[in-house]
This record gives structure tokens, sequence and C-alpha cells, in this order.
């Protein structure tokens, strides 16, 4: 069985749309079921945490590879 080859930004860009996607999927129904505003900022600030976080990753990696070669 052959593999198939997926190029590691392709993977990245994927991942981070999920994430992103994920993300703002969550909120939307945190606020729309609780209809709580406060605690719809307080998931909103976990996730953003953890989102930024990745984002940092992903430009990071991307910037350290363009700087190796």
């Amino acid at each position: 069985m052959s593999e198939i080859h997926v190029p590691r930004e392709l993977q990245r860009f994927i991942m981070a749309l999920v994430l992103l996607g994920g993300f703002f999927a969550s909120f939307t129904y945190v606020f729309y079921v609780t209809k709580d505003v406060e605690v719809a900022k307080t998931v909103l600030t976990i996730l953003a945490g953890a989102i930024s976080s990745v984002v940092a990753f992903f430009f990071g990696a991307k910037a350290a590879e363009e700087a190796a070669g």
C-alpha cells in the first residue's frame, strides 16, 4: 500500500483551520446555549489563549524553517 505524502505546511494549515473552526463553533455554542455573556467571555478567554499559542507555534516554526534554509 502506498503512502500519501502531505506537505508539512499543508498539515499545519489544516490543523490551524480546524482549531479556528472549533474555536468559533465552541464560542457560538456556549453563547447561544447559555445566553450568559459572562460564561461566554470566560470560554472566549480560555480558547483565545490556546489559539494564540497554536498560531504563535505555526508562524514561529515557519519562520525558523525559512531562516534555516
